[in-house]
């Protein structure tokens, strides 16, 4: 009896670690599929498939790592079958298995749907016809949306406790800019790290552009080849910081100027 105990607080412990080591990613893919067996077995019958519209492509850059995660994830785009990205009657034909690649039975599609909002696929007689393959799914299918009706957001995700994360972000444009640019980064992140504190644009730019001070001198050795070298969430990231952290602007002040300030060395500039 002692020893099942034991083995019975070992489970225990690693199904907490488990739950307090998911990552956004992780909690995301878990949405989803909820999202996919949200019917009563019996009296219902399972969704054909979920539907993710995304009409502002918010969720878009976050897709290199999340596919990998969901297998039975497939995008609306350009036919590349074998990167699970095709045109609407392909994913239709995804939906109905008959062709390779296809979700085995049992296992419910999803289909992301940049650019494509809930209305425009409801609007049946005013669809595109380019969609009008996927029209006939919303009847058979469901929509991950959020309780309100409306597409999930990446904010409306992270702070919601009606199928979000319940997390508490601030809700200032500069928050909403930050959390845009660093959403890549943000997947990676286990949950419990973000939970009990404020999240707001500092935070969000921090994980984008973690070692400020080291970037700014590195900046300040090539500007335009380092410049070059960052994605544009990344450079955003960094020209806020340098304006919250140093008062200074890369883009209006320039490379002099930040020169000037580091030989200063004014209250700012001591700890560069």
């Amino acid at each position: 009896m002692i020893s099942t105990a034991l083995r019975d607080c070992g489970n225990r412990r690693s199904v907490k670690n488990a739950i307090m080591s998911e990552t956004l990613a992780q909690r995301l893919a878990a949405a989803l599929r909820t999202a996919g067996q949200a019917y009563a077995a019996g009296d219902q019958v399972a969704p054909c498939a979920v539907l993710w519209t995304d009409p502002e492509r918010l969720w878009e850059c976050v897709m290199p790592e999340l596919h990998p995660m969901l297998p039975e994830l497939f995008l609306l785009g350009p036919y590349v079958p074998e990167k699970r990205t095709g045109p609407a009657l392909w994913l239709r034909c995804i939906e109905a298995r008959v062709v390779e690649g296809a979700p085995a039975a049992g296992t419910t599609p999803m289909f992301y749907l940049p650019g494509i909002s809930r209305e425009k696929l409801r609007a049946a007689e005013d669809c595109p016809q380019e969609l009008s393959a996927l029209v006939e799914l919303q009847y058979r299918g469901v929509m991950w949306l959020h309780v309100n009706g409306k597409e999930w957001t990446p904010y409306g995700f992270l702070v919601s406790k009606h199928g979000g994360l319940g997390l508490d972000v601030a809700k200032d444009q500069a928050t909403l800019d930050a959390l845009a640019g660093a959403l890549p980064s943000l997947m990676a992140e286990p949950v419990s790290q973000l939970q009990g504190r404020r999240l707001d644009s500092e935070f969000f730019d921090g994980l984008v552009a973690p070692d400020a001070t080291g970037l700014l001198l590195a900046w300040l050795s090539n500007p335009e080849a380092r410049k070059q070298r960052l994605s544009d969430p990344e450079w955003k990231a960094f020209c806020q910081q340098c304006k919250t952290d140093f008062q200074f602007d890369p883009v209006k002040d320039g490379p002099l100027k930040a020169a000037k300030l580091l030989a200063d060395r004014g209250n700012h500039w001591i700890k560069v």
